[in-house]
């Protein structure tokens, strides 16, 4: 892996263009999921913008060019190990799915029993109307 960040960076950009795609979020749509999921391996997910990651947070590379099996003894590695440990990471539709239900279950009933009842249904639902667009509602079944 790190053979392929280091193979396949592109120095030619800019200073000013890789700041602009760094700031950019990085989405993935629902129909590419399946797609992503399918990947085998990890190393197909690295890129020419993999390199991003080390320089948005300001991580040498250095030790990238060294045996792995000598990176823990790597000052630059051990620095860039510290910096994304303490990272937060947030799954923003995760939470906002968590919200709504919560909001929701605040407002639509007190009773425990009825609450069960109405998340059963709505998981029944979804497995038996996976796609919930239009075309799929209109399907008889």
């Amino acid at each position: 892996m790190a053979e392929r960040i280091l193979s396949t960076y592109d120095s030619s950009i800019n200073d000013e263009e890789e700041e602009i795609e760094l700031k950019k979020k990085i989405g993935l749509k629902f129909e590419d999921v399946s797609h992503f999921i399918q990947k085998d391996l990890l190393i197909d997910l690295i890129n020419s913008k993999s390199i991003g990651m080390f320089k948005r947070f300001q991580i040498s590379t250095q030790f990238l060019t060294i045996d792995p099996a000598n990176w823990n003894n790597h000052e630059d590695y051990i620095t860039g190990k510290h910096i994304i440990n303490s990272l937060k990471v947030v799954n923003d539709t995760a939470e906002r799915g968590v919200k709504l239900i919560e909001e929701y279950n605040k407002k639509f009933t007190k009773n425990e029993e009825q609450k069960q009842h109405v998340l059963q249904t709505v998981q029944d639902y979804r497995k038996k109307y996976p796609q919930s667009d239009r075309q799929t509602l209109k399907k008889p079944f």
